[in-house]
């Protein structure tokens, strides 16, 4: 019976232990919370007599407030930009030119897609924000668009002197996509890498003896990786032409043939062969690099940026194809030795991109 009491005077003083330190965690919390309250609303209120001696034309009160007061104090957003906008007015005001333009910066740090408007601002903050420009430091982005291939035949395989090799590819318009990191060493110029997806498509005419006809076309996608160096000698606050060189690697391309042959048999009717799916073998060097060369026009509004854009990439290999048919119930049998050639190709783009990090500049 004595251990059972003395064992329930431990556990209630135990809870009353524990009870104690959540009391004295509490109260701490309830005093935070309170100091904080406290000076968000102290701050509130400066901010509102800071905003009244401004009206009133005392700027040097007005700084007096924000370097002893306010810029120690937690606003929204919306009351640190009003803050820094009479802020750097009144140093504006009384001529102290670098201690406004300080403020300046870190409002556009904070907002930079914001645009002055000199019905509603003050006259010196306007003035004084159209000697700024706001440029990124680091941007995501994509485009999509399409691509069209334009072939480069340097040799010709003559496999056999009754067929016509001569003609020349024919190319359509094929989807292509681009994913893309960019950064900016100076407000002038892009280093930017990414990883996109080029498709490709292309037809030639083969033409012989015995009214025989027959189309070759190859399909392929390939994952393309470019690094680009892109030049932007003048911009405006909404629109920026670039110019941009780079290297390009196209890797893990695929791919798929498709031959169409129409002979005229003995009783002059035309007869079709598909053998898509009859192809049994080919090499193809698919894999390669070279370099692009590309212009862009972009429309800004905030953080974001559309764009059009044309890029032109050349080869740096040369390609060759050999594509082996098996043994079908046709009039013959087929061995075809495809061209060498380059294969350069121009995307028509459009794409969104987005600033993340931005720099401000102070020009003359």
């Amino acid at each position: 019976m004595k251990i059972h009491i003395e064992y329930k005077k431990s556990l209630i003083f135990a809870v009353m232990r524990l009870l104690r330190g959540f009391g004295i965690v509490g109260l701490m919390l309830v005093i935070n919370t309170y100091t904080v309250y406290s000076q968000n609303s102290d701050c509130q209120n400066i901010l509102v007599k800071a905003k009244e001696l401004f009206v009133n034309g005392e700027f040097d009160a007005v700084i007096g407030l924000y370097e002893n007061k306010l810029n120690n104090c937690r606003f929204s957003k919306e009351e640190q930009l009003e803050l820094y906008k009479i802020t750097s007015s009144s140093y504006f005001e009384i001529d102290e030119i670098e201690s406004g333009n300080d403020i300046m910066r870190k409002f556009l740090r904070r907002s930079p897609s914001y645009i002055a408007n000199p019905n509603f601002d003050p006259v010196s903050f306007a003035r004084a924000f159209n000697t700024f420009r706001v440029y990124p430091k680091f941007a995501i982005g994509m485009n999509v668009g399409v691509c069209h291939d334009r072939i480069l035949v340097s040799k010709i395989y003559q496999v056999s002197d009754s067929i016509n090799y001569k003609n020349n590819y024919q190319s359509g318009f094929l989807p292509t996509f681009h994913f893309y990191m960019k950064w900016y060493p100076f407000h002038f110029m892009s280093l930017s890498t990414g990883v996109g997806i080029v498709t490709h498509s292309y037809t030639k005419l083969y033409t012989g003896n015995h009214s025989m006809s027959m189309y070759m076309t190859e399909n392929y996608s390939s994952v393309n990786v470019p690094i680009i160096v892109s030049l932007m000698p003048y911009k405006t606050r909404k629109f920026t032409p670039a110019f941009y060189f780079g290297v390009y690697q196209n890797a893990g391309a695929g791919a798929e043939y498709n031959a169409t042959m129409k002979v005229n048999d003995s009783k002059e009717q035309t007869l079709t062969y598909d053998f898509k799916a009859e192809l049994t073998d080919s090499y193809r060097n698919l894999d390669h690099n070279g370099i692009l060369l590309g212009t862009s026009m972009s429309y800004k509004f905030g953080s974001i940026e559309l764009f059009a854009d044309y890029r032109y990439s050349h080869q740096f290999k040369q390609l060759s194809t050999e594509v082996l048919y098996p043994s079908l119930e046709m009039p013959v049998n087929l061995s075809i030795l495809t061209d060498e050639f380059k294969l350069d190709y121009m995307e028509f783009t459009i794409g969104i991109q987005i600033n993340i990090l931005h720099s401000v500049s102070l020009i003359r």
